[in-house]
């Protein structure tokens, strides 16, 4: 309607003294409407285009029901039954919202209903992307998991469990991840289509970050072996998001670090590009996070990076996805070290860095910290990196971080020759021999190929270029592919460095 029409009706419905009655007949409808739709799973796949457009109603429908005059037990049914119109929509901060005014006004017989079990579920996933890592998002979701398999919902069960292993990563805690996956990897057992490729998804992601790479592999190819389903918009809505285009982010992470440059830069653009196909702002924002930017750094292609930073933090900001807009600051900031401008580098990950730990988002943290580290050692501010990279190693070694752990201590090294102290070289070189050892028991041939990059520096500064020469070259020679990206560059300019140096010859 027009609004000139709108606002007469309005006045000539409160004038008839029925507006109560209409308001309580209208949120009835929505209720029952969504309630309906929701129990066919495959039609929540078309919720996008037959509900969007009721999302005004919906909201009215809702204030309406928790207002003065409303009827809070029908918000509630209404709240649960929305849901997936918040989730569709990635409208994370309404979801929360809506969910918490629900179990606010949830009392008597609605208590330890289904209707609770959803609502719990729905702001248990939003509050990890609105709030972070909170306790109240971790308590919500273990309710959902008690509440879920009392109902013996195997639907509601395994929402809970890909959920609680998602807030596991997020936090940072990749053992107790792994242990929600053991969960999700017997689930298998029930009569779940999703179910397989869920667990898969879940044990994949939690062996990648926890170093264990061959068999985070076996798993995330699994998911991607599977044919796209019929239902995955629906499968999008249950979970929050899309687990195929995370596998594929997860999976090209993996595949460079245990060498195949190529591999992951292919694996990294289908996985950009299928979400950008999506238009579901969550599964972007953790694509172009973990699979479009990271990859986009390691391999040196600068104007990707760059395009999926500017990409990242506007669908961050238009979604109030907090976490994600801290990790976007994070590679604008990484950029601008790359780009020889330290200091704004500095401020930028300094930002990102208080914006995750606000979060309790610490999945990429030691990271961005060993980044912090880097810049801070470029601008000559050597206590404050030695602080920012101790930092890094201690929270790689607490929390099993083994995925950057051999990174983090190549970085050390390098911090420790930057001082040039009497034996800065010394330590230096003890802590490329630990990256080193360490990237070789992982198979992670592109760290490896960092530690002795830095060895072979050290070695060649130190008038051993033969030395240096035999460790690098049969690194460099085990590559088959990505030889223009650019450690690979580097290591082929080193590699002809030393053979000019008189101390090879």
């Amino acid at each position: 309607m027009l609004e000139t029409t709108r606002t007469y009706l309005l006045e000539k419905l409160a004038l008839s003294e029925e507006s109560k009655e209409i308001a309580q007949r209208h949120a009835c409808y929505y209720r029952d409407l969504l309630a309906t739709a929701a129990r066919d799973r495959a039609a929540v796949a078309g919720w996008a285009a037959a509900y969007l457009c009721e999302i005004d109603n919906l909201r009215a429908a809702l204030a309406w029901s928790f207002g003065s005059e409303g009827d809070s037990s029908m918000g509630v049914a209404l709240a649960a039954a929305s849901t997936p119109v918040w989730l569709e929509a990635s409208l994370l901060g309404e979801c929360e919202s809506w969910t918490e005014r629900a179990l606010a006004n949830i009392a008597g017989s609605q208590r330890g209903t289904r209707d609770e079990m959803v609502l719990q579920s729905a702001l248990g996933f939003s509050l990890m992307f609105t709030k972070g890592m909170t306790s109240n998002a971790h308590a919500a979701l273990t309710r959902a998991a008690e509440l879920a398999r009392s109902f013996g919902d195997s639907d509601y069960h395994l929402r809970a469990l890909n959920s609680l292993c998602s807030f596991h990563l997020r936090f940072g805690n990749f053992r107790e991840a792994l242990a929600v996956a053991r969960q999700c990897e017997a689930a298998q057992l029930i009569n779940e289509p999703v179910a397989t490729p869920t667990a898969d998804w879940t044990l994949g992601v939690s062996l990648y970050f926890l170093g264990e790479y061959a068999s985070a592999r076996t798993h995330l190819e699994r998911v991607l072996r599977r044919p796209i389903s019929a239902t995955r918009r629906a499968d999008m809505v249950r979970f929050g998001f899309d687990q195929r285009v995370n596998a594929l982010g997860a999976l090209a992470i993996t595949r460079w670090l245990q060498g195949s440059p190529d591999d992951a830069l292919r694996i990294s653009q289908i996985s950009v590009d299928e979400a950008q196909t999506l238009e579901h702002p969550v599964s972007l924002c953790m694509t172009l996070a973990w699979a479009g930017s990271i990859i986009a750094l390691r391999t040196g292609d600068i104007v990707s990076a760059r395009r999926y930073a500017e990409i990242l933090a506007d669908r961050s900001e238009k979604h109030a996805l907090t976490t994600y807009r801290a990790c976007g600051l994070g590679i604008e900031g990484v950029l601008y070290a790359k780009g020889g401008d330290p200091d704004t580098a500095v401020e930028l990950l300094r930002v990102s860095l208080d914006g995750m730990r606000k979060g309790r988002y610490y999945i990429f943290y030691t990271m961005f910290l060993c980044d912090l580290a880097e810049a801070l050692g470029a601008a000559w501010s050597f206590d404050e990196s030695f602080t920012a990279v101790d930092e890094a190693l201690e929270r790689a070694i607490s929390n099993e971080e083994l995925w950057f752990l051999p990174e983090a201590l190549r970085i050390k090294g390098e911090l420790d020759l930057l001082t040039g102290g009497p034996r800065s070289a010394a330590v230096a070189e003890d802590y490329f021999i630990q990256s080193l050892a360490l990237a070789r028991r992982q198979g992670a041939l592109s760290w490896e190929l960092r530690s002795v990059m830095s060895l072979a520096r050290l070695w060649q500064s130190q008038d051993r270029g033969k030395d240096a020469r035999e460790l690098l070259a049969p690194v460099y020679d085990r590559f088959t592919g990505g030889l223009d990206t650019v450690d690979l560059k580097a290591a082929k300019a080193l590699i002809e460095e030393i053979k000019m140096s008189p101390a090879d010859r």
